[in-house]
C-alpha cells in the first residue's frame, strides 16, 4: 500500500504545490544544512581570484600535488608556510605545506623536493619532500644562519646561501655539512644561488645594496672566487642562466631584471615592467623567465625575448623563491 502518492492540480485544485513522502519531506529540510556543509568543506583552490586569462586557482585534485610534476612550477610562499604549485598555465594545482617560512627550493635528480626554512623560532632547517608519497622530512638542521638560496651541483651536493654568517654550506647526500665558501671569498649577506653549465656557482651579495654595490660572484667548484659584477645593483635577489649560458639577476631594489653575457658583459636591463621588489627567478625549456613578485604577491612571465607576457599567476602572499621540476 502507498502512504502518500503525488496528487496533480486537477485532482486537488486547491493544491498548488506537490506532496512529499514523509522521507523526501526530511530530505528537503535538511537541504539547507547539506549546502552550508558542502561550502565550508570546499577546497580554497575552487575560489577564483582573478578574470585575468590563464591566472587563477584550480581544483589541487586535478593532479597529485605530492609527486614531482614535470614543467610545473614550484614557489615558496614566505608568510603562509606552504609551497604552492602552478601548472604550466598557472593554475594552482596543489600545495605542499607546512614548512615554516620557507624561501629557497630546489629538486634532486630523482625528484625530491628541498625547502629552506627560515624560521628562526622553530630552528632553522632543510626540509626534503619525498617524491614517492610527499612526506615531508627534516633533511638538516647543520650549518645553516638565515638560509635562503638552494642548489644541486652535478654530482648532487646541495647548497645553501647563509645570509646571516655570510657563508654557503654543502651537503653530501646524507646531510654532512662542510662550509663551501665564507667572507674570505667575498660573501657578504649571500642570497641567491645558481650553478652554470661549467659547474660554476654565482652567488647574489645583496650587502650595500641600497647604495647599488650590491655584488655577483661566481665560485668554481674549488671555491675560488672571482667578482663578476661589482657595482650597480641595488639588492641583487635572484639569479638564473637562460639555454644560452647568459645570466640574469633580478635586482630588488630597482624592479628590474638585468642580464649578462657569459663572460659577464653588461647586457643591460631586460625587462621591467610590472615588476615590484622581484625576488626568485627561473626559466622554463623554452627560455620564458618567470619572476616572484614579492611586493604585489604575483608571478610575472616574460619571453625569452624580454616581452611582458603578463601575470602568470597570483600567489598566496610573499612568494620568495621559484623552482621547475625538468624529469631527468
Amino acid at each position: 500500500m502507498v502512504a502518500s502518492r503525488l496528487l496533480s492540480p486537477m485532482e486537488n485544485p486547491r493544491s498548488h504545490y506537490i506532496r512529499f513522502t514523509p522521507w523526501a519531506r526530511q530530505l528537503l529540510l535538511a537541504a539547507p544544512f547539506l549546502l552550508l556543509l558542502l561550502s565550508v568543506s570546499a577546497p580554497l583552490f575552487g575560489q577564483a581570484i582573478s578574470s585575468r586569462p590563464n591566472v587563477g586557482r584550480g581544483s589541487a585534485a586535478e593532479l597529485d600535488p605530492f609527486a614531482p610534476i614535470g614543467g610545473a612550477l614550484y614557489e615558496t610562499t614566505f608568510r603562509k608556510d606552504n609551497v604552492e604549485i602552478f601548472s604550466r598555465n598557472g593554475t594552482l594545482i596543489g600545495l605542499v605545506g607546512k614548512i615554516g617560512r620557507p624561501t629557497g627550493l630546489a629538486f634532486d635528480a630523482a625528484g625530491n623536493l628541498f625547502v629552506v626554512s627560515d624560521d628562526s623560532t622553530a630552528g632553522y632547517s632543510i626540509k626534503k619532500v619525498s617524491a614517492i608519497d610527499g612526506t615531508i622530512s627534516t633533511f638538516t638542521t647543520a650549518a645553516l644562519s638565515g638560509p635562503h638560496g638552494l642548489a644541486f651541483d652535478q654530482a648532487g651536493y646541495l647548497y645553501v646561501a647563509n645570509n646571516n654568517n655570510n657563508t654557503i654550506a654543502r651537503y653530501t647526500r646524507t646531510g654532512v655539512a662542510t662550509i663551501f665558501a665564507d667572507r674570505g671569498q667575498g660573501l657578504v649577506n649571500p642570497i641567491g644561488l645558481a650553478f652554470d653549465a661549467e659547474g660554476n656557482l654565482f652567488v647574489t651579495n645583496t650587502h650595500g645594496g641600497p647604495a647599488r654595490s650590491g655584488r655577483i660572484i661566481k665560485l668554481s667548484p674549488a671555491g675560488e672566487a672571482i667578482l663578476i659584477i661589482g657595482e650597480g645593483l641595488m639588492t641583487p635577489y635572484g639569479v638564473a642562466f637562460d639555454a644560452s649560458g647568459n645570466l640574469y639577476v633580478s635586482v630588488n631594489g630597482s624592479n628590474e631584471v638585468r642580464h649578462y653575457a657569459p663572460d659577464g658583459t653588461d647586457l643591460g636591463v631586460f625587462c621591467s615592467s610590472g615588476l615590484a621588489s622581484p625576488y626568485g627567478i627561473v626559466f622554463d625549456d623554452a627560455d620564458n623567465l618567470y619572476v616572484a613578485n614579492n611586493s604585489n604577491a604575483t608571478i610575472e612571465k616574460y619571453a625569452a625575448d624580454g616581452t611582458d607576457l603578463g601575470v602568470f599567476a597570483d600567489t598566496r602572499s610573499g612568494p620568495h623563491f621559484l623552482a621547475i621540476y625538468h624529469p631527468q
